[in-house]
């Protein structure tokens, strides 16, 4: 065992909850981010507040009121206290008080998010064998509106299932073995697919432990997800190409083979990556399957950006909602595929949570943003940039960032510098 349990561990399965698993999709995630803030400030109030970050912080508050104020006033009917916008608020709080506590405890973070996520990971593969195995046609959860099925011997060990036109369940078939794509305790596989590239990071750049790098591209491949054949494709490329040190110092001289072998594993991964998306795009026109909407996604989400991009369309999900499906953007995303009918659908979403920011407060700030993502402090390695890669890509695919795991990420980055540690 790599670890104890202690307060640390604790913050980062609390962290990991509050990141996209099946709280998010009961819709308790605004409780569970008040009980996390509550829990998180009685462990913390002892540490040693400095008035500049605080100034800091209290600073990216008055930003957010100050776009709310302005879009309250350039837009009919907005909601200055939504829902939305006063969960930013305890977002922003939140994100400080979690990268407080881990910013002088970098090697602890790592080793808790490792071992947790080597549990989370495992949790996700067995779940898909034992409803194989065993089989289950019991329901033991579904979406609101039962569009998705969770079922399983219990909850424990349940698998998604979208319905079909008749609310049935559409069974997976990954692989041709009749399995179901993996996600454990995630919403869906294109979630559970960005920690687990999180989990290869640390293990290819940070640590080196090569039966968990074999754990995690198996759980990659039993997901079954764009996202994670994406983010598998870019893990092998930065391995292969940039400067290890970690793996210098396990490998040495066979370093540039074990590259080499990566590489070949990582050129039918890029290709399989390439021909589903394809296929999936084009092979019916009038269905947005999960590769398509995020590409309408994305792309209405450009449009919206051009639309506002100094201010942005503010943080009520209306707003958004409306700034991305007016008649003349949808026009305009008719032509990019032709025979898509978007008029009878709810096209466009918020799967790209990286654009969101900008829809959300416009380019310049949404940059700034960026660039607090980009110079995090809680993992501080001369790999860092490799880290915020995984990021910027698997949440541009997933509704991610603004949750509880990688807020505080994007927001340490702007608030600490790093001799504050």
């Amino acid at each position: 065992m790599e670890t104890k349990f202690n307060k640390d561990s604790l913050f980062v399965i609390l962290m990991i909850l509050g990141g996209g698993t099946f709280i998010k999709l009961s819709g308790l995630q605004t409780y569970y981010t008040v009980f996390v803030l509550l829990v998180t400030f009685l462990l913390t109030f002892k540490e040693e507040f400095e008035l500049k970050e605080l100034l800091r912080v209290a600073s990216i508050f008055l930003i957010l009121i100050s776009f709310q104020l302005v879009h309250s006033v350039t837009q009919p009917y907005y909601n200055f206290t939504s829902t939305q916008f006063l969960r930013s608020l305890l977002d922003l709080l939140l994100a400080y008080l979690l990268s407080k506590r881990f910013l002088s405890r970098e090697l602890s973070f790592i080793k808790n998010v490792n071992y947790v996520l080597l549990f989370t990971i495992i949790h996700a593969i067995v779940s898909v064998l034992v409803v194989r195995i065993f089989g289950s046609n019991n329901i033991v959860s579904a979406s609101a509106d039962g569009s998705v099925l969770f079922r399983g011997p219990n909850i424990l060990f349940a698998v998604r299932n979208s319905t079909d036109i008749d609310g049935y369940p559409i069974s997976g078939n990954v692989l041709g073995l009749g399995l179901e794509r993996a996600h454990g305790i995630f919403w869906e596989p294109s979630v559970f697919v960005n920690y687990v590239a999180v989990f290869l990071y640390i293990n290819i750049f940070l640590r080196f432990k090569i039966q968990n790098i074999l754990i995690g591209f198996l759980a990659m491949i039993m997901a079954w997800s764009s996202t994670g054949l994406l983010l598998s494709a870019l893990v092998v490329l930065l391995f292969t190409f940039l400067p290890n040190s970690t793996a210098s110092k396990v490998f040495k001289s066979r370093l540039n083979r074990l590259r080499l072998g990566m590489l070949i594993l990582g050129i039918p991964i890029i290709t399989t990556f390439l021909v589903i998306n394809v296929s999936t795009f084009f092979e019916d026109t009038r269905k947005l399957g999960s590769v398509s909407q995020r590409f309408y996604d994305t792309a209405g989400a450009l449009i919206a950006i051009r639309e506002n991009p100094i201010f942005g369309s503010g943080s009520n999900l209306e707003s958004y909602s409306s700034a991305l499906s007016q008649d003349e953007n949808l026009y305009e995303l008719q032509g990019i595929a032709e025979g898509i009918d978007l008029n009878n659908k709810d096209v466009i979403k918020y799967s790209n949570s990286f654009l969101r920011y900008l829809v959300k407060y416009g380019v310049p700030f949404g940059l700034i943003l960026f660039y607090g993502l980009w110079r995090q402090q809680i993992i501080r390695s001369s790999s860092k940039g490799v880290l915020f890669l995984i990021i910027a890509v698997g949440t541009s695919f997933s509704p991610i960032l603004e949750l509880m795991f990688f807020m505080p990420f994007l927001y340490s980055g702007l608030i600490f510098n790093k001799q504050d540690s």
